[in-house]
């Protein structure tokens, strides 16, 4: 396996010994306990993946100041919206948060989640007039997702639809096995494979096919860094 791809397990007890630095300004509540654990880190492209977990909570309001990709692993996510309406979003579903979407998490209870994180305004840009998460609903599941600059994309896939990806082609990509176990054949032909609640980073993501055992299924984003 080359250096620019790494496998991790989502299936880690303890996400790290400390707590988050955190501070009164980030909450309309009394301070969480949040702990971070970092698969990957880019700070000149703004681009992070990770586990992220927190007690009850309620963020400030406002503007959604990165584009994410979330799966929540344990408890769920509540996000009221500026409309009044609030979105749940239950354990083992995957989400998007778009970029400026208006809205604040008020947490009750635990929770932990998958992250897929890009905090660069190049790559991706506030979106236009979004007023709602996007939800990877049983009823959606192969419905893509992608942001309106179309340099963040989401594929859903499982064992009853291979993904070819034909957009968005090169840049970096994560690959989440959520059940069962993904086959990925990249462009020079080898094949890697992962099994449940493994996680593939590749930091030179080219055209690729995804295969499925019965039973299977997960997530393949793209950030397209070519724009």
């Amino acid at each position: 396996m080359s250096q620019s791809m790494q496998i991790y397990s989502t299936q880690v007890s303890q996400l790290a010994a400390n707590p988050d630095p955190l501070s009164a300004d980030m909450f309309d509540s009394a301070l969480p306990v949040q702990h971070t654990r970092e698969f990957y880190s880019d700070e000149n492209r703004g681009i992070y993946v990770g586990l992220w977990d927190t007690t009850s909570m309620r963020e400030q309001a406002g503007p959604y100041e990165m584009e994410e990709f979330m799966v929540v692993l344990e408890g769920r996510a509540d996000i009221a919206l500026a409309s009044g309406e609030m979105s749940h979003v239950v354990s083992d579903q995957g989400f998007v948060i778009p970029r400026g979407l208006d809205c604040q998490w008020q947490q009750h209870g635990y929770l932990k989640k998958l992250f897929v994180i890009v905090d660069n305004e190049r790559l991706c840009p506030a979106n236009q007039d979004v007023c709602d998460i996007s939800v990877f609903s049983p009823q959606q599941k192969h419905r893509p997702y992608y942001n309106q600059a179309k340099s963040f994309a989401v594929y859903p896939f499982s064992a009853q639809q291979d993904v070819e990806i034909t957009a968005l082609s090169s840049g970096f990509a994560v690959v989440f096995c959520q059940q069962g176990q993904c086959q990925y054949d990249d462009i020079s032909e080898a094949t890697h494979r992962l099994k449940a609640s493994e996680v593939m980073v590749i930091e030179d993501f080219k055209i690729a096919k995804f295969s499925c055992e019965p039973g299977s299924c997960g997530y393949l984003v793209v950030i397209s860094d070519s724009i």
